[in-house]
């Protein structure tokens, strides 16, 4: 799921999560004053890559501090530093988070979705499914299942060749806890989806991380041969997976350029597939460099903020609804409801870009898309339509 859904800073920012645990690991027997020093700038680094993953951290260092004070004798005073320590590296994110939540209408309060049984064994597998599938489809869950099993039989391999296998005794505690967390985190909360898919797939490395094997010298290079086999095949997978978005996006942006900062956007899409699921977010480029504006955009984690006149209309809008919605047969449609961003269309909204999966675009058509609007741009996986004039 790297690309879809804005998942894109997230990808960035799991690894970069990661590394901010093992430097706390690294220097936890160094003074409180040195590790802030340490770890501050990079929590907050994490932090304006990702809210998810702070949070991540902020969570398991928080718990990894209240094992060692209720594990071990400690002063009050020690208490007190290690609890200002951690209360330190949260502090201006938190105080910034705040300033940002309050002043996006676009965030829905009490918004919030443990979603279906199928969503949640997604987020459970998302960790060893590949990237870039379907959410909640039988692939998805498939492909996590299968590497899940992969892991597993790893596990029971290093057991059953005799070796002595033992869990960090410093994340005994934090990792159950965070473990429950993560069963509590819902599926859709406040206009974001998939919520739930972010703490499990930071959960998996370092639980791996805390297993304690003693290898004898052989099994451990065979074991570190067949590691970097496999991290050099995903390596090789998802960089021509990478390069192919990015060509598409750099073909998107370069139609684009028929837009101006007086156009007002509409996305819309022919049939769903995953190239729609991955490119759902992908105007925000076109709003970044040509200025048109685009309901669709997250307002709330982007430092960009509406016109006065286009702020009651920053609402949420996960997937683009398809272009047949807005042809005459279907305005009684549910999506133009009064209060809807949809309700006055016609007379807002001037442009729409239609997504389709490469293979679509001869069916587009022919069901009648050029009748929504006259084309003036069109690429592998898109066309971009100037709405036809309203009859008077």
């Amino acid at each position: 799921m790297t690309w879809a859904f804005g998942f894109e800073n997230f990808a960035l920012a799991a690894p970069a999560a990661i590394l901010v645990l093992a430097l706390w690991f690294a220097m936890a027997a160094r003074g409180a004053v040195v590790r802030l020093a340490v770890i501050w700038p990079c929590a907050v680094l994490v932090y304006v890559m990702h809210l998810y993953a702070f949070g991540f951290i902020m969570l398991i260092i928080g718990l990894l501090e209240l094992h060692d004070v209720t594990r071990a004798p400690s002063t009050r005073a020690a208490i007190l530093r290690r609890a200002g320590m951690v209360v330190a590296v949260a502090l201006i994110p938190a105080v910034y988070l705040v300033g940002a939540l309050r002043a996006s209408p676009e965030l829905e309060a009490g918004g919030i979705d443990y979603g279906t049984p199928i969503q949640f064994l997604t987020a459970f597998v998302a960790p060893f499914a590949s990237f870039g599938l379907f959410a909640s489809t039988a692939e998805t869950i498939v492909a996590g299942l299968l590497g899940l099993a992969v892991t597993a039989a790893i596990i029971l391999w290093v057991r059953r060749a005799g070796l002595r296998m033992s869990l960090d005794p410093r994340v005994r505690f934090a990792l159950p806890a965070l473990a429950l967390i993560t069963l509590l985190v819902p599926y859709y909360f406040s206009g974001i989806a998939y919520t739930n898919m972010r703490f499990p797939v930071l959960l998996a490395p370092v639980v791996l991380a805390a297993i304690r094997v003693d290898f004898t010298p052989r099994a451990l290079w065979v074991f570190a041969g067949a590691m970097l086999v496999l991290l050099a095949g995903k390596m090789l997978w998802l960089t021509d997976k990478w390069a192919l978005h990015d060509a598409q996006v750099a073909e998107l942006r370069g139609a684009a350029a028929v837009l101006s900062p007086q156009d007002r956007l509409l996305v819309t899409r022919h049939e769903q597939s995953q190239t729609i699921r991955l490119h759902s977010h992908s105007a925000a480029y076109i709003l970044r460099d040509w200025g048109p504006y685009w309901t669709g955009v997250f307002t709330g984690g982007n430092a960009i903020a509406p016109l006065p006149a286009y702020a009651p209309r920053d609402k949420t809008h996960l997937f683009p609804i398809p272009w047949q919605v807005l042809m005459p047969v279907h305005q009684d449609h549910e999506v133009f409801e009064a209060g809807s961003y949809l309700a006055d269309w016609r007379d807002f909204y001037t442009h729409t870009l239609v997504l389709f999966a490469p293979d679509e675009a001869a069916r587009a058509q022919a069901a009648g898309l050029h009748n929504l609007g006259a084309p003036l741009a069109h690429g592998s996986f898109f066309e971009i339509l100037e709405f036809h004039p309203v009859a008077p």
